[in-house]
């Protein structure tokens, strides 16, 4: 049994992808197995919780294997597994070391998505907001300690997931938001299929949403309670999205001078960390 693991981390494209994922595996032209999803979006969200005990989940480690057992009886010899809540491993007490138990019985393959990381900054930071966390994005230091509690935006990510998994192989796929077939055509040379596009792949109304009215309305809120910050949020963002192909055209705010220095440097030290592994082969890059 061959394992494909994507891990994500979040805004790199893993929405689109997991979309495209089930719905091959749906039309039973499939090659793998991709478990079923539950109604957590279109990846393994439920999975990577039960099995890394999050979410108020009881810590369930033999719950992929489970699945590899399932696969099998099912007569597929690969399995897909999708879910950006699976790098959260890394704030986890072992972090990817559960992993390893998988890994080191399975033919694992290690996925990792990736676009620079200074992008990801305010995306991921939205996500904390819209799930009720105050944040003040004119504060640098708030800012800072908010991105570190991003999986991947802390600096030591990669090098935890890939040296801690004991994958036998790790394909890493660069995400290009200007042209996201390119991030479907790494997909499909992993997994061996010709995995089709999603048709709103290239489409995220969190994206122009975060340069304009989102970040005033969050700093407005930032010191409300929070049932009161989320309903303001939701208002803002339903109204938003009436003006999505206005907001498109809105440039990012710049990030804080320090945060930026961050961004910068983080990217820069896992992009030389990268080109070591795949000058020794032991890392795919796929562009």
């Amino acid at each position: 049994m061959k394992l494909i693991w994507h891990i994500g981390p979040h805004k790199t494209g893993t929405t689109s992808l997991q979309t495209g994922l089930a719905a091959h595996a749906a039309s039973g032209r499939a090659s793998y197995y991709y478990p079923p999803v539950g109604d957590y979006g279109p990846g393994h969200a439920v999975l990577a919780w039960q099995f890394l005990g999050l979410n108020r989940r009881e810590r369930s480690p033999d719950v992929i294997l489970a699945e590899v057992r399932r696969a099998e009886s099912l007569g597929h010899s690969k399995m897909v597994l999708s879910s950006e809540e699976f790098s959260r491993a890394l704030l986890t007490p072992d972090s990817f070391a559960q992993f390893a138990d998988v890994c080191d019985g399975v033919d694992c393959e290690l996925v990792i998505t990736l676009r620079p990381l200074p992008e990801r900054i305010y995306p991921e930071l939205q996500e904390l907001i819209k799930n009720g966390q105050k944040l003040n994005l004119g504060n640098a230091q708030e800012v800072l300690e908010a991105v570190m509690t991003r999986p991947g935006l802390r600096p030591e990510f990669l090098s935890a997931a890939i040296g801690e998994t004991h994958a036998s192989a790790v394909s890493i796929v660069m995400v290009d938001n200007e042209m996201p077939e390119k991030i479907f055509k790494g997909l499909s040379s992993i997994v061996g299929d010709d995995v089709p596009i999603p048709r709103n792949a290239a489409t995220n109304p969190s994206y122009p949403f975060v340069k304009a009215a989102w970040l005033d309305i969050i700093n407005r809120y930032a010191g409300a309670p929070i049932s009161q910050s989320r309903t303001a949020v939701e208002a803002a963002f339903q109204a938003a999205t009436g003006r999505l192909s206005v907001l498109a055209e809105v440039p990012y705010p710049p990030l804080p001078p320090a945060v930026q220095r961050y961004a910068d440097g983080t990217w820069a030290q896992q992009l030389a960390y990268l080109t070591v592994l795949v000058t020794e082969r032991r890392v795919r890059l796929i562009r």
